[in-house]
């Protein structure tokens, strides 16, 4: 087959035309059994529902030092009783101030 510019396009072997099914019939690998159906997301919602919690950081604006600094809020809101908690506020926050602050937080929302 030749294309508008003169090269020739290499004809497909057999090889590429293989799907992943009969490349493993031929080499003797049966398809992986058919599994059920997953729940829907209600379903799903319904038995995690009291162990769900949404997060999420909105920001501040707070004059300090004759400057204008941006402080982070992170935010914690449990779905079941849609009781929000203001896990922490800080100018910068890293890993390890995630990391502390975000199961702290939890246990105190479900007290």
């Amino acid at each position: 087959m030749l294309h508008a510019y003169g090269a020739r396009q290499p004809h497909p072997s057999p090889s590429f035309l293989n799907v992943p099914g009969s490349v493993l019939k031929a080499h003797g690998i049966d398809p992986a059994p058919v599994r059920q159906r997953t729940p829907s997301w209600s379903t799903f919602l319904k038995a995690h529902w009291n162990s769900i919690f949404a997060t999420d950081f909105t920001t501040v604006e707070v004059w300090r030092r004759n400057r204008l600094v941006t402080f982070y809020v992170l935010v914690v809101m449990h779905l079941k009783t849609r009781r929000v908690h203001i896990a922490g506020i800080m100018p910068g926050p890293n890993a390890t101030w995630m990391k502390q602050t975000s199961p702290d937080s939890i246990e105190r929302i479900l007290r």
